[in-house]
């Protein structure tokens, strides 16, 4: 049938939880369904996030052999400190999964550097936590695809130095 009524990415689809989240992330979730979370509030109740559209923000991705990581931690690791981490299969869009493959495949690349930082939109379909190690509380949230948000990586310096003409540093003067 060339006419459907349904879109044509759904239409001979089986539906299965695991379908239902990946057509409701490609077809149905548009900009402003999906909700800015601080991972301070995935960790304290991951489980209000499950099949909701979500995003957060400053994310350190990194691809390995299984797929593509997304960690979120403090900067002082202490006794108290609270982790997420996300997994997927894939990437989207294109551009960012080759990114990731080329310039994010080691855990240093993830920490030093600013490829890797990165705003994810997920749609979590399962979740678990464990205590105790080296940090207090860690959330694993595994998602079907990490949507990366173009131009995500974050700004180092929010003042624009050059709005006042000619300022120089002291040492240019």
């Amino acid at each position: 049938m060339l006419c459907s009524a349904r879109p044509a990415l759904t239409a001979d689809v089986p539906r299965s939880p695991e379908t239902e989240i990946t057509n409701r992330f490609v077809m149905t979730s548009t900009v402003n369904d999906f909700r800015l979370v601080g991972w301070n509030d995935v960790c304290a109740d991951p489980a209000k996030f499950i099949g909701q559209p979500i995003e957060l923000r400053k994310m350190r991705c990194v691809y390995g052999m299984d797929g593509f990581r997304c960690v979120a931690f403090p900067r002082k690791i202490t006794a108290s400190a609270k982790t997420v981490t996300v997994f997927a299969k894939s990437v989207i869009p294109w551009g960012e999964r080759a990114v990731l493959k080329n310039n994010c495949t080691t855990l240093q690349a993830m920490l030093q550097s600013a490829a890797c930082r990165k705003n994810i939109r997920i749609i979590p379909a399962w979740f678990s936590e464990w205590f105790g190690g080296e940090v207090a509380k860690s959330v694993e949230l595994k998602a079907d695809k990490i949507q990366i948000l173009p131009g995500s990586r974050p700004k180092r310096y929010v003042a624009n130095c050059s709005a006042r003409r000619g300022w120089k540093p002291k040492s240019r003067r």
